[in-house]
C-alpha cells in the first residue's frame, strides 16, 4: 500500500495530470517495483479508504520556480565560432518541468551567429509524467532547425526502483522517437548503470555522449555500457573558459573535431 500510495503521488504532483492518467501510472510504478496490491490480504474496506485517498491527491497539485539560467548573446555566439568551436547544444528542458525561459533567445542568438551544427537537450523532470513533459517539449520547439535531442540522465531524483526508471526513460525515448525527432543520452557510465543497472539497453540504438570530464578530446578511455559499444560524442571539460565564458567542452569527431556545449 505504502508503495502504491508513493507511486501515485509521484505522478500525480503535475498540475497538467488528469486523475485517470495518475492512477494509471500508480498502478503501472507498481508493477514494475514488483509489489501488488491484489496479493496482500487487504480488505475491501481499506482498499476503497485507499482509493479515496488517491482521489484527494488527485485534486492536489504543487508549483515549482525556475531559476534564471544563462544567457548568450550573438557577439559571444560569433566569438565561439571564431575559437573554432562549430556545434553548440542548447538547453531546452529543465528537470524543474518547464522549458528553459531563455532556450528562445540563445536558439536564435546561436542561429543570427552562423551557427549551422545546433543541437538541444533536456534535462527530465523527475517528479513529472514523462509522456507530457517530452511532448510538452516537443510542441516548443516545432519550427526549430536542431539536429538532435539529447536525454541528459545526469540529473539528481531518480529514484531506487530501477525498473521504474527504465519505465521513465523509455516512455521519453518513445516519445521523440515517435515524433520522428533524432535524439541520444547524455551520461557516463556509472551513472548511467546505478540509475538503469547494467542490462538495461534501451536507447542504445540512437546516440551517445558519454561523460569523462578528463580533458583529453579523445575517445580512449571510453568503455562500453548500456548497449553502446561506440560513442558519437564526449563531454570531456566542464568549465572551460572560451571567449571570457565558463563552457563545457564536447569532442565529436564527426563534426571536425571541436564542439561545445552550452550551460550543460
Amino acid at each position: 500500500v505504502v508503495s502504491y500510495f508513493f507511486c501515485f503521488f509521484f505522478f500525480s504532483s503535475r498540475r497538467r495530470h488528469t486523475r485517470q492518467r495518475s492512477v494509471s501510472w500508480a498502478r503501472r510504478c507498481v508493477q514494475e517495483t514488483g509489489i501488488n496490491a491484489e496479493y496482500m490480504g487487504i480488505s475491501k474496506m481499506i482498499k476503497v479508504l485507499f482509493m479515496m485517498a488517491m482521489v484527494t491527491l488527485a485534486l492536489c497539485r504543487t508549483g515549482t520556480m525556475v531559476p534564471p539560467p544563462d544567457t548568450m548573446t550573438v557577439e559571444q555566439f560569433k566569438c565561439l565560432l571564431n575559437a573554432k568551436h562549430d556545434f553548440t547544444v542548447i538547453r531546452a528542458y529543465t528537470s524543474a518541468g518547464a522549458m528553459d525561459p531563455n532556450f528562445e533567445k540563445n536558439y536564435q542568438a546561436a542561429k543570427d551567429a552562423g551557427f549551422k551544427n545546433i543541437d538541444v537537450y533536456m534535462n527530465p523532470c523527475l517528479p513529472c509524467e514523462p509522456i507530457d513533459q517530452t511532448k510538452e517539449m516537443l510542441t516548443k520547439l516545432k519550427g526549430k532547425d536542431f539536429g538532435r535531442i539529447w536525454i541528459n540522465v545526469d540529473v539528481p531524483g531518480w529514484r531506487e526502483f530501477k525498473n521504474f526508471n527504465t519505465m521513465f526513460m523509455d516512455d521519453v525515448v518513445d516519445t521523440i522517437n515517435g515524433a520522428g525527432k533524432k535524439l541520444g543520452v547524455i551520461s557516463s557510465k556509472f551513472k548511467f548503470e546505478d540509475v538503469f543497472g547494467p542490462s538495461y539497453t534501451g536507447p542504445s540504438k540512437h546516440a551517445l555522449m558519454y561523460e569523462s570530464l578528463n580533458k583529453d578530446p579523445s575517445f580512449k578511455d571510453f568503455k562500453a555500457f548500456g548497449g553502446w559499444r561506440k560513442p558519437d560524442a564526449k563531454h570531456y571539460d566542464t568549465g572551460a573558459s572560451v571567449c571570457s565564458l565558463k563552457m563545457e567542452l564536447i569532442f565529436a569527431p564527426q563534426l571536425k573535431n571541436s564542439s561545445l556545449l552550452h550551460h550543460f
